[in-house]
């Protein structure tokens, strides 16, 4: 087995499904995937009855990754609030929590 990793570069995966996410949250994925990896589309996550968020995931880049050591998917979370709220926190580990597919 090989030492050398493969190079991770800036881009979104073509099998990623974003058609869930606002227009908005288009465009700052796309921003986002000028210097970052979109993995994945995520999903749209509902903590009770009203309490809606939208995630992706998204691998750091080479650079990134040497910078920081970091090396693995992160979460993204698009919260429609105006204010952070604890329950943003359990959406962020629902969302970790999920099986990381390359297609939702």
């Amino acid at each position: 087995m090989s030492d050398e990793k493969l190079a991770v570069t800036p881009g979104i995966n073509p099998q990623a499904v974003l058609n869930h996410f606002t227009e908005d949250e288009r465009k700052i994925i796309h921003r986002i995937s000028l210097d970052w990896y979109v993995t994945n589309g995520g999903a749209e996550l509902r903590l009770g009855p009203t309490s809606t968020y939208r995630y992706l995931l998204v691998k750091p880049i080479n650079i990134f990754q040497e910078m920081f050591n970091v090396e693995r998917e992160m979460v993204v979370i698009f919260s429609p609030y105006d204010k952070f709220e604890p329950r943003t926190l359990d959406a962020i580990t629902s969302a970790a929590n999920r099986p990381s597919k390359t297609q939702n």
